[in-house]
């Protein structure tokens, strides 16, 4: 076996589509693609006001890294917490932790998702649907707090 080498990626050339949470998804590192032991990236795109649904990464460790626009995170068994990114901002979620994205922009938000799946599948995505009505009711009361400027600091209690 030869040693691995690097991989460039133009994100330009990714395919998008849409995952199971809700977001546009575009795989960029992955064993498959480049031979990557231990981590998938991939480019996530999200609509402005938007959110996706409630989920969980069932053994992947993940970090997203926001590269524009302004998300908030909302997590916890009933998505009680939230953490809101601005760009350069980056949220570690261990696995099987439930969360959810929400879009606080006018605007796309977009990002880079490590993850400790190698593949970057989204088969390791376990959603919970009977939480949808609650993250779209977290939602419109952050999209609300954000707009009132009444989100203070990164890491607050929802």
């Amino acid at each position: 076996m030869t040693d691995p080498a690097p991989y460039a990626v133009a994100a330009r050339t990714l395919v998008p589509d849409v995952g199971p949470q809700g977001q546009i998804l575009a795989t960029a590192i992955t064993t498959e693609l480049c031979g990557s032991r231990s981590l998938g990236v991939g480019y996530v795109a999200m609509n402005p006001r938007l959110h996706t649904h409630a989920h969980r990464h069932r053994t992947s460790d993940i970090v997203v890294t926001v590269i524009a626009g302004t998300a908030a995170t909302v997590y916890g068994e009933q998505l009680e917490h939230v953490a809101i990114h601005s760009p350069g901002d980056s949220i570690f979620i261990p696995a099987g932790v439930l969360h959810a994205a929400i879009n606080l922009s006018d605007e796309e938000v977009h990002a880079v998702e490590t993850r400790t799946d190698p593949h970057f599948h989204d088969d390791d995505v376990e959603l919970v649907p009977d939480l949808d009505s609650t993250v779209s009711a977290v939602a419109a009361r952050i999209q609300a707090d954000h707009e009132a400027g009444l989100l203070r600091s990164r890491h607050d209690a929802a």
